[in-house]
């Protein structure tokens, strides 16, 4: 599990498309967690516009997106944990 922490614009998303790509394409499945405003689509156009992303990685699901803000909304950061484990376990 990495954190990626740092002001708008640092290059956190970029930094987190580079590094999840490239395990997705040699070691296995990535799981890409946001817990703030960035929708899927915004996050897909980034990444594609980039060139960061290959869009065979999320046909053959291995780059996987997913929001936590819903999670952190409702329960708080139990909930937000709950929400990981079961992802991570599927």
């Amino acid at each position: 599990l990495h954190l990626v922490v740092g002001e708008p614009g640092a290059g956190k998303t970029i930094l987190a498309h580079h590094v999840g790509a490239r395990v997705a394409r040699e070691m296995g499945p990535v799981l890409y967690l946001t817990a703030f405003i960035e929708t899927h689509h915004t996050l897909l156009h980034q990444a594609r516009q980039l060139g960061l992303l290959d869009p065979k990685m999320l046909a053959e699901r291995r780059f996987f997106y997913s929001s936590l803000a819903p999670f952190l909304e409702r329960g708080g950061l139990k909930e937000v944990r709950e929400e990981i484990v079961r992802m991570v376990h599927e």
